[in-house]
């Protein structure tokens, strides 16, 4: 497609003409797959070119957003059908007139970098959209972007920064008596506190956000609040609490349809039956996590779901496998910076060595793993201290 349209003479008006041809091909009534959409698709490339930006964004948000995003995960999808509408290059604000739709622009690119596996690239987006909402005094989309952008420096291991975010979120959704706002808040915060090892108060967090999702009759949300109640009994060894949370974030997935939430509860699935010794389980629950995973290239998680297997196949004492896995997990989160991912495969890599004679580099990967885990992921930081104790008494 990009080929021949470099090559068009009179390129606005012959992308006008097909502008004009492909509004009025019929839409398919079921869309059940990325494939059912490609003549909407066809015709946002042709407003874009013909330079009529917010025609193209006001079709990507009616007909394009919410399948693309949510249901089918194509963060790839959105990436190149959203930097066109950068034609200054994305250290500029998009081409749009309303500063509400350069908002949403940014932020909806940021989050499709941020789980394509380039977090970094997401952070000046957001900060972006940050800015423009403090500007407008939009208390409940700033609350939005300040959730998006704990969520990235979460996945980098800036800790504290993100922690200081999420509290901002709560105090923005109770400052403008916004319960699902400051719902999102306790959860986000519910969950960073079991990566900070403070269990009491991520669930107390945890239940403030089960009440105001209550309330607020937002059933959807509770998945996401399942699978941090999961996260935290897998942090705590708990295998059993983790897999029923699990099984319930997998149910409102499903019946949501929501590729991501789908592929994070299966991962929780498969990590919380291979604590408690299912191996066949965990087998079949990882499969299905990363043939999703892979379908839709969600980056974000695929170190977690590898690392997993990494366990299951030295359980299974298929030792070759288990570091191959291992070590590709590792370059997917080296790749990207994912600090907290790091700290975990360079855990499990350190007892792998360990397991196998060779201190040298059980040690290494140990102090790797501590290094990582000194930003504030309290359960690896700990699993890193124990692993260098047991090497220096060998």
């Amino acid at each position: 497609r990009r080929y021949c349209y470099e090559r068009l003479k009179n390129k606005e008006s012959i992308h006008s003409v097909l502008i004009d041809y492909f509004y009025y091909l019929p839409m398919p009534e079921k869309v059940e797959s990325v494939d059912d959409l490609a003549p909407v698709i066809e015709l946002y490339h042709h407003a874009v070119r013909a330079g009529r930006y917010d025609e193209a964004l006001e079709l990507f948000y009616v007909r394009l957003h919410e399948k693309l995003f949510h249901r089918f995960g194509a963060y790839q999808a959105i990436i190149e059908l959203l930097r066109p509408l950068f034609p200054d290059g994305e250290d500029n604000l998009p081409r749009l007139k309303k500063e509400g739709h350069q908002a949403f622009t940014l932020g909806i690119l940021a989050n499709s970098y941020s789980l394509s596996g380039l977090p970094r690239r997401a952070v000046p987006l957001i900060e972006s959209q940050i800015s423009i909402r403090e500007k407008q005094n939009d208390k409940k989309n700033l609350a939005t972007g300040l959730d998006s952008l704990a969520g990235v420096q979460s996945l980098i291991g800036e800790i504290h920064a993100a922690e200081y975010n999420i509290r901002r979120v709560i105090a923005v959704g109770r400052g403008i008596k916004d319960d699902f706002e400051e719902a999102i808040g306790h959860r986000e915060l519910g969950l960073l506190l079991a990566f900070r090892g403070k269990f009491e108060e991520s669930q107390q967090e945890l239940d403030k956000a089960l009440e105001l999702f209550t309330k607020t009759r937002e059933v959807q949300s509770q998945c996401l609040l399942w699978i941090c109640h999961s996260f935290r009994s897998l942090f705590m060894s708990n295998a059993e609490e983790a897999i029923k949370s699990a099984i319930k974030a997998r149910e409102l997935a499903d019946i949501y349809k929501n590729e991501r939430d789908i592929i994070r509860a299966e991962y929780l699935l498969g990590a919380s039956y291979l604590m408690k010794g299912g191996a066949s389980e965990a087998e079949k629950h990882l499969t299905e996590a990363l043939n999703h995973d892979r379908k839709i290239n969600l980056v974000e998680l695929e170190p977690d779901i590898l690392l997993e297997f990494a366990k299951l196949r030295f359980r299974q004492d298929h030792k070759a496998e288990a570091l191959n896995h291992a070590e590709e997990a590792l370059q997917i989160a080296d790749r990207c910076e994912y600090r907290l991912k790091q700290a975990d495969i360079h855990n499990f890599l350190a007892a792998f060595y360990l397991d196998a004679g060779d201190l040298k580099k059980a040690n290494e990967h140990a102090e790797k793993a501590k290094e990582r885990a000194e930003c504030g992921y309290k359960p690896a930081l700990e699993k890193a201290e124990k692993l260098l104790k047991k090497i220096e008494r060998r």
